[in-house]
């Protein structure tokens, strides 16, 4: 069934954008190389990246633990954080970045650790991952801004429990906070390109697991800016929907987050870019959100590449330590609706002479040339 789905869908994408070619008696232009902006006034480069939080979550959402075992869960994940080094990843971010110089990027996962101490002396690490990126483009003579924040889940503040920084047993010793974000950035030297309206939210559909007898929602969500590129009007959109994996077993909330997306940010007349991370694999073995999505008359950026690459963008190992790649599905896209994609390449993010981490992320970011007519 979700083979009959995935050639339907595909039927449906390039039919989608024969009609769009045919309607404007258009020819797509040859692009050289991985820059997009040779291919003309109009062609807008995007990038979507997950910046991965640093540590997966998962020990911290084991059904039924105790208020001993939440905070030694804690001091896992936020110690893995730690080790995971986004100042050091974000360098290489940063590098790939200035290597395609997007006009507009999809940011997923953007955390803020926030670790307050109560005493003094060392102190626990916070980290602000936009901040932190930010910073590592400025220092690239790049000129990028954060143009919409959407905010999602918050968790904390809860006890850290971290010796090296003096952080002990005690409950009330050191505290840590996780937020997640979801961010578009603008390239302020893109000639041409005006944002003309913005906006962010969460889905009203949200997966929930209970933690320490409470509820906790992930408030997963999106962010979307309107504007023109030189004369012709598009909608950007960047999202991350729930994920399907046995310890979140949520694919029924991710399909219908894809609903309401559709339903939502990307009913539009205008032109649309949506850049993100679906956890919706294009071979559809799990859920069907990216096809709903593809059904809405969005074609795949990757289709460019159709035949000589399958595309994987997800996942490396928890500690970014592993030496060879393993990523092995695809769940990172850039759809398109009324315009026409005419590339799309991975950035794999390897850190080089670095062991731990090796990879900038755990996802491979993607980048696409999208024209607009």
């Amino acid at each position: 069934m979700r083979g009959l789905d995935w050639r339907r869908s595909l039927r449906v994408g390039v039919a989608a954008a024969a009609a769009v070619v045919g309607a404007v008696g258009f020819a797509a232009p040859a692009v050289a190389g991985g820059d997009g902006h040779d291919g003309g006034k109009r062609d807008v480069t995007v990038m979507t990246q997950n910046l991965y939080l640093g540590s997966s979550l998962d020990a911290a959402l084991v059904p039924g633990l105790s208020q001993e075992q939440f905070v030694a869960a804690v001091a896992k994940i936020y110690g893995t954080a730690v080790t995971t080094n986004f100042p050091l990843r974000a360098q290489t971010i940063a590098d790939e970045i200035k290597a395609d110089r997007p006009d507009l990027i999809g940011l997923q996962e953007v955390t803020n650790w926030v670790a307050v101490p109560t005493h003094a002396g060392p102190t626990p690490m916070s980290f602000d991952f936009l901040e932190i990126l930010l910073d590592a483009l400025k220092s690239r003579g790049l000129n990028y801004e954060a143009e919409v924040t959407a905010q999602h889940v918050s968790i904390g503040p809860v006890p850290l429990v971290a010796p090296q920084f003096r952080c002990q047993v005690t409950a009330t010793d050191c505290a840590v906070t996780f937020q997640d974000r979801d961010v578009i950035l603008r390239n302020l030297d893109t000639e041409g390109l005006d944002v003309t309206a913005k906006n962010s939210g969460n889905f009203p559909t949200q997966a929930t697991v209970t933690v320490l007898g409470r509820p906790l929602s992930f408030e997963r969500g999106w962010a979307y800016l309107d504007g023109t590129f030189n004369g012709s009007k598009f909608r950007f959109v960047t999202t991350h929907l729930e994920v399907d994996k046995p310890y979140v077993p949520f694919g029924q909330v991710q399909e219908q987050q894809a609903r309401e997306l559709v339903a939502g940010p990307l009913k539009t007349l205008r032109p649309v870019i949506l850049v993100g991370d679906l956890n919706s694999p294009a071979d559809g073995r799990t859920t069907n959100s990216y096809f709903t999505i593809l059904k809405a008359l969005f074609v795949d950026a990757w289709w460019t590449n159709l035949g000589r690459d399958p595309g994987f963008s997800c996942c490396q190992d928890e500690l970014l330590n592993n030496t060879t790649s393993k990523l092995f599905e695809r769940i990172d896209y850039v759809l398109v609706r009324l315009a026409l994609p005419t590339s799309a390449h991975l950035d794999l993010g390897e850190i080089p002479g670095s062991p731990l981490p090796h990879w900038a992320s755990d996802h491979a970011g993607l980048v696409a040339t999208v024209h607009l007519f």
